[in-house]
């Protein structure tokens, strides 16, 4: 399945989980769902490579992950510490630890997010709070997608970095484009408001010209960015 055939939530949530990498400095992270009517996992997406969410994840050989889902609380997974089947997901790439995050809605287990690290150290507070957070939120919003058992049932997401790219940079030229037409549209007020009644123009002068300033700069740091993307 490709990243755009997913449901717009599954979209968004796993926007968030890349977010969420990039802030706590993960070295990757993985998406899975549960599959409903049975106890596995099924991977939605990955950062690594097909393989890394390839596979069906029972739960009765994975009790880090299982009791993350039973309890709604995240867990942390080291090499060392890794039992069962869990085991196997410390594979020849460099990982030393992960952290596992369930995603819940009022209490109904979705499915988990995996952020791998290459070091075992305790992560911080902040970070797992962060986490924790995240998957509060992309649980809640699963709840509500009606196509979830869909998504599930698809081959997973390769989330490769030049995809990432060139869907930034379409967004950026989509936005850099309404902000154009804004000011287009704001520039024919104030022509209209010169011409008009005094008393009319004094009152929305300050207003627009502000307006304007906030579109000229949202303008800028949008060339900025599109010019990192660009080089």
């Amino acid at each position: 399945m490709k990243h755009r055939e997913l449901s717009r939530v599954l979209r968004r949530a796993i926007g968030l989980m890349r977010f969420a990498r990039e802030a706590v400095e993960a070295n990757a992270a993985s998406f899975f769902l549960l599959d409903p009517g049975t106890s596995s996992l099924r991977g939605v997406a990955s950062e690594w490579d097909w393989t890394r969410s390839s596979f069906d994840v029972e739960l009765t050989e994975w009790p880090t992950t299982s009791l993350c889902l039973a309890d709604g609380k995240i867990r942390t997974l080291t090499r060392a510490s890794a039992t069962g089947a869990e085991r196997g997901w410390f594979e020849p790439r460099g990982i030393e630890s992960a952290v596992c995050v369930p995603l819940c809605d009022r209490g109904r287990p979705l499915g988990v997010l995996f952020f791998d690290f290459d070091d075992a150290s305790a992560r911080d507070a902040d970070d797992l709070a962060l986490l924790a957070d995240v998957g509060a939120r992309c649980g809640r919003a699963l709840g509500r997608d009606s196509k979830l058992e869909v998504s599930v049932r698809g081959r997973p997401v390769v989330l490769r970095p030049d995809d990432a790219i060139d869907d930034l940079a379409a967004r950026l030229d989509a936005a850099m484009t309404e902000v154009a037409r804004a000011e287009e549209l704001l520039d024919n007020v104030m022509q209209t408001l010169r011409v008009g009644p005094r008393a009319e123009k004094v009152a929305v002068d300050a207003v627009i010209e502000d307006a304007f300033t906030r579109l000229r700069a949202a303008r800028t740091a949008l060339r900025d960015v599109q010019k990192l993307i660009d080089d």
